[in-house]
């Protein structure tokens, strides 16, 4: 009977596991490439850092301008790895890999568990062809992982797993502070479920026991930033704190760029239409509102399913509240698709029935998602360009390592700076050439420039035009290029001086 069991259990896995496959052939090309943008600093520098002088979780086991105050979890947990596999390329990005296909397993049992295994596998699909997670699924970087908690803690509280759901929702705020807000929203929507189904029951026990079983989790982070406060003397990363702003215009500027990230870019228009299908039908078709407002009628959905649907939408509204008011990245959200993801099909699910519809549909949007369009092909570590801009480097990287004396003086930008002075990075090793002279400002003595368009430093032209600079080389693929300058005569800096 257990085999029989678990023949069914394997069959019934079988496309996860051929899409992990298919994500491990995919992703073989690039773990070996170096690190790229944040993963190169400050993530892999911290990693490092603990690999070098120590495993710890300590919020002093790092320097707080390398951790930016982080969590450690992913950092503890990445070197923990490398002391196993080793300190390579390859090795370091088989551990976020692997997080990866589990969080394609974990999504999948969080769909079937809301909706059923035919909508499942296509959300495992249409999330497994985000460009921001193919491109991000073997980078040292914080939201796999942060993704992957956040599954696990909702389907821990949406199936009533109470250890999962606080050992997840632990590992989720220890690992990036903005996990703070599914926590809340899971707690929130605890009583405003129960404002609207029995609101005389919120002075109950259990409805009390319960709220402190969802909001358990910031405990485990209070003990760890309580620390970090003796050690540091800060709660948070002061410097996080200043990129903060409440400003009208930024606020609605970070709100227009939310919009487009989640609901338009890399082909996701497709799913916003399939979700506004599905939501329009809902409002005209399914939902009615009886004689009270809290007995808002859901109850063409399980509740299992009503309870999915009213957490994702708070828990979306309340991210991109969180996320309009702070610094933003691309990548920060990817947090957020699992749940619109899930949350669309669970709505399309209530118009069409039909599971060779469902795979079409799946099928169509899957096409939609490969399409290559010139986004696809920027050079941001959430786009497949992030592979020309690193080709280039190294090209650079290669020049300068046969034509460019070591201690010549190079003005340049982050990126060509951890190519040619940072061996952990991956462009060279320990014992080859280091350049040991980049600098930030272009002056008198500077003997050489190096500009790309992967950072476009407003000085760039200034110093072009004003210097007399001689073009030794330019190298280019597709979007990205960067090009090399002997200085020949310094007439002023950027400033005009």
């Amino acid at each position: 009977m257990e085999k029989n069991n678990i023949k069914a259990r394997l069959i019934e896995l079988a496309p996860i596991i051929v899409m992990g496959i298919a994500l491990i052939i995919f992703k073989i090309p690039h773990l070996s490439l170096p690190h790229y943008w944040d993963e190169a600093w400050p993530f892999a520098a911290a990693i490092q850092h603990l690999y070098d002088h120590g495993v710890s979780m300590l919020p002093d086991a790092i320097p707080s301008n390398v951790s930016r105050g982080h969590p450690l979890l992913f950092h503890f947990l990445t070197a923990s790895w490398m002391k196993v596999f080793g300190s390579g390329l390859v090795a370091k990005h088989t551990f976020p890999l692997l997080l990866s296909i589990i969080l394609l397993f974990s999504i999948y049992f969080l769909a079937k568990s809301v909706i059923n295994k035919n909508a499942a596998y296509v959300v495992v699909l249409i999330f497994g062809l985000q460009q921001m997670f193919l491109v991000q699924s073997s980078m040292l970087l914080l939201e796999v992982m942060l993704t992957l908690w956040g599954v696990l803690t909702v389907y821990g509280y949406i199936n009533h797993k109470k250890w999962l759901y606080f050992f997840a929702g632990s590992a989720l705020l220890l690992t990036k502070e903005s996990g703070i807000v599914l926590i809340i929203a899971i707690a929130g929507w605890h009583m405003i479920s129960q404002l609207f189904s029995d609101y005389k029951a919120m002075t109950s026990k259990s409805f009390w026991i319960k709220l402190v079983l969802y909001i358990s989790p910031v405990f485990i982070a209070a003990v760890y930033f309580t620390v970090q406060r003796i050690q540091l003397g800060w709660f948070f990363f002061p410097k996080h704190i200043g990129f903060m702003s409440f400003e009208w215009a930024d606020i609605m500027l970070k709100l227009n760029t939310i919009k487009r990230i989640i609901l338009l870019d890399a082909g996701r228009w497709s799913l916003s239409i399939l979700f506004v299908l599905g939501l329009g039908y809902l409002l005209i078709q399914k939902s009615k509102i009886k004689d009270r407002l809290y007995q808002l009628n859901l109850s063409w959905m399980s509740n299992k399913q009503a309870h999915f649907f009213g957490l994702s939408l708070v828990f979306l509204l309340g991210f991109t509240a969180f996320s309009s008011l702070n610094f933003l990245s691309t990548r920060y959200l990817m947090i957020m698709l699992p749940f619109f993801i899930v949350l669309t099909f669970l709505l399309f699910t209530t118009i069409v029935k039909n599971k060779l519809s469902l795979y079409l549909v799946g099928g169509i949007l899957s096409i939609i998602m490969l399409i290559p369009t010139p986004k696809n092909k920027s050079n941001a570590d959430v786009y497949f360009g992030f592979e020309d801009a690193i080709e280039v480097h190294q090209r650079v990287r290669d020049y300068c390592e046969q034509n460019i004396e070591a201690d010549a003086e190079i003005y340049t930008h982050f990126l060509i700076n951890m190519a040619l002075s940072k061996p952990y990075v991956g462009y060279f090793d320990e014992g080859e050439k280091r350049f040991t002279n980049i600098s930030w400002n272009f002056g008198k003595t500077t003997d050489y420039c190096i500009f790309s368009n992967m950072e476009r430093d407003k000085a760039f032209n200034l110093i072009k035009k004003e210097n007399d600079l001689k073009l030794l080389k330019r190298f280019e693929k597709n979007n990205a290029w960067t090009n090399i300058y002997k200085v020949v005569e310094y007439k002023r800096n950027s400033d005009g001086k």
